[in-house]
């Protein structure tokens, strides 16, 4: 199965420059419905960008579920109510299955039936996995689950669940919104401000800055160890290696999707929309719990909601599972909605299974980590932090891997050859200093609660932080290696 890699208006493109000065010049000064019938057609005008056809992917999910929630609420059967959601989900969930699983699912039924002598093709070959399907999917499958719950009342625009559904700064990849917080800002008149545009240009702009000088730079770096999947080394690896590329593909990946999401959420504040935010800076985290708090947030709260309170509080599942299975299946099923791969199932694994070992141990912990004085407890939170950091990291192996036997011979090199290579710790000292103004805007971050905290800051700190990442920027156009960018990494799921 492949992914079609690069749009013609992706985000870091003058095409897509283009295609927001045309959307700012039909917007603003016009009425309400014009502004919504102009954003759902530019909404199908940017993921025509990608494959056309697949616009009617959209249509179809959007067109169930607005029937679907309309007859949910419509019914006081319970019975009737829960078929319909089960027509919505088998409709959502089966296309996305069937693009984004079929040859997965083919592959390993092909694997069991040449150990029994017979051999059986399942593939369609060709198959193309249109872009933010995952995202779209459960955004829109939202909106059916909480009217059958009784938390939302279905829309009676059609024109605006479309919109909804299909708003192009968040379709491709997030954040996952809800139908409760974005609805209502479709529905009623906005407001733009001069003050939302500019702040909303800025997360443009640091998005971008993040995207093209940060990840796609790191990028190069990661890729020198990993390699790529049409052409990845299976070793030997030095152990010392791989843990320096494996951090390194975790800043990358950060700096990537934190990136796409900032660009996102600017463009909409420009419009007079607010995106809820996906990063908090997650690796300032003191647990894993909490850094599942702060990563990805718009996918782990879906997770959260919809997967792991219906387990935790059905009697059945909980006495089955407890709250260590629960954890372990939630986490799965996060690995396994990346992509139809057992390295992302190995990845969601993991991460559940560290949930578990802490939901054990954290009684053990609170009882013997109350440290007396200022720096013992600073020097804790600082080890609590660097460690998460380097378990998430070493969780990047199974993601980053082009294949699961090449994640396990990288790890098995972490004891059987955890000596420094040649390489030596450039690649980590490059890294380091490529992320060092991110670094800095975390801090910024952690202390004021977001990245506009900059502009709070005296205009001195404020305009040399700003200079830094113009220079680094102008840098592109100056050397061509740094010009060459690939596709946001989210946009495969």
């Amino acid at each position: 199965m492949s992914s079609l890699s690069q749009p013609t208006l992706h985000f870091h493109s003058l095409e897509f420059l283009g295609f927001m000065l045309l959307v700012f010049l039909l917007y603003f000064g016009q009425g309400l419905r014009w502004q919504n019938y102009m954003l759902l057609g530019m909404s199908y005008v940017f993921y025509a960008s990608f494959i056309p056809i697949f616009c009617l992917l959209i249509l179809g999910s959007t067109t169930v579920d607005f029937i679907c929630g309309a007859q949910i609420d419509k019914s006081e059967d319970k019975k009737v109510r829960k078929r319909w959601l089960l027509f919505s989900l088998l409709f959502n969930l089966g296309v996305l299955g069937f693009f984004k699983y079929h040859n997965f699912f083919a592959d390993n039924v092909e694997e069991v039936f040449k150990l029994v002598g017979l051999r059986m093709d399942w593939h369609i070959r060709h198959l193309i996995l249109p872009v933010g399907i995952s995202f779209y999917t459960f955004q829109s499958l939202s909106y059916t689950i909480d009217i059958y719950r009784g938390q939302l009342t279905p829309v009676k625009s059609f024109w605006d669940y479309a919109l909804f559904v299909s708003f192009f700064p968040q379709l491709v990849a997030g954040p996952i919104e809800r139908a409760k917080h974005l609805l209502p800002q479709l529905q009623n008149e906005r407001h733009p401000t001069v003050d939302g545009f500019l702040s909303g240009s800025w997360l443009v702009f640091l998005g971008i800055y993040k995207k093209i000088f940060v990840a796609d730079q790191i990028g190069a770096l990661v890729s020198s160890t990993f390699g790529t999947p049409d052409s990845f080394s299976l070793g030997p690896f030095s152990g010392i290696e791989v843990l320096i590329a494996a951090c390194l593909f975790s800043l990358q990946v950060y700096a990537d999707f934190s990136g796409y999401t900032d660009v996102a959420r600017g463009v909409a504040r420009m419009l007079g929309f607010d995106l809820m935010q996906n990063f908090r800076a997650p690796y300032f985290s003191r647990n894993v719990q909490e850094f599942w708090a702060r990563w990805h947030i718009s996918l782990s709260t879906w997770i959260k909601d919809y997967l792991f309170f219906p387990l935790a509080l059905s009697p059945k599942w909980s006495r089955r599972l407890g709250s260590a299975g629960i954890a372990l299946v939630t986490m799965t099923v996060m690995g396994f909605w990346h992509g139809p791969s057992w390295t992302y199932v190995l990845w969601g694994v993991y991460h559940g299974l560290l949930i578990a070992l802490y939901q054990r141990m954290r009684p053990w912990l609170f009882r013997h980590t109350r440290f007396e004085g200022m720096v013992a407890q600073r020097l804790w939170i600082l080890f609590c932090i660097f460690g998460i950091f380097l378990l998430c990291s070493f969780s990047e192996i199974f993601f980053r891997a082009c294949s699961v036997e090449q994640s396990f011979l990288m790890i098995s090199s972490l004891v059987t050859n955890p000596v420094l290579g040649d390489a030596g710790w450039q690649p980590l000292l490059t890294g380091l200093s490529i992320y060092g103004v991110m670094f800095v805007l975390d801090v910024i971050e952690e202390l004021t609660g977001s990245h506009e905290g900059l502009l709070k800051l005296p205009v001195v700190y404020r305009r040399v932080i700003q200079i830094v990442i113009l220079a680094s920027m102008l840098a592109l156009l100056v050397h061509p290696e740094l010009r060459k960018h690939e596709a946001f990494i989210y946009f495969q799921f």
